[in-house]
């Protein structure tokens, strides 16, 4: 066998039929040819990503020439690409529609599921500019402590006591 017949066979393209996870890594079940399926095939993803795909393209090597020793580099799907990306973005996408987009002048989190955040310590948020949030409803737990001028426009309602000096239209201190 020359060496470009064996480099040949070293690179493998496949589908991924199956996936799960072991204790430390991503396993897969890749259909190689026509009747030949690799079970146990480990998935390599980059530094800190990690991935169960449920089923698309993989690219995979036998390392050494052996068929008895298949990696895969890459498992992708393409109805799960992201259709609008500029030069130099990149992002991921899951097949609910979740993705997070690195946009050359922000990142994008889009998500029509639950957005959930957990912070052990303190948040810290400054913001340049303007900020905008729309809800149906919010919910504010704990004490809450505004430095700054605030305009309501509708109704306020309260329970418990205010303390300090409220101002009604007509001037009278309550």
């Amino acid at each position: 066998m020359s060496l470009a017949n064996a480099v040949r066979g070293m690179v493998l393209r496949g589908k991924v039929l199956r996936a799960a996870l072991n204790p430390r890594r991503t396993l897969l079940q890749l259909g190689i040819r026509g009747d030949e399926t690799k079970d146990g095939v480990e998935l390599l993803l980059p530094y800190g990503m990690s991935a169960l795909p449920l089923a698309g393209d993989a690219l995979a090597f036998a390392v050494m020439g052996l068929r008895d020793h298949v990696v895969a580099l890459c498992a992708d799907d393409p109805a799960l690409r992201i259709a609008d990306l500029q030069p130099g973005e990149f992002g991921f996408r899951d097949a609910r529609g979740q993705q997070v987009v690195f946009r050359l002048d922000r990142i994008e989190v889009t998500t029509p599921l639950k957005l959930v955040g957990s912070i052990g310590g303190d948040l810290d948020l400054t913001v340049g500019g303007a900020v905008t949030a729309r809800a149906a409803s919010w919910n504010l737990t704990g004490p809450v402590a505004i430095d700054g001028d605030v305009t309501v426009t509708g109704n306020i309602t309260a329970s418990g006591t205010i303390h300090g000096h409220v101002i009604s239209d007509d001037h009278a201190t309550l």
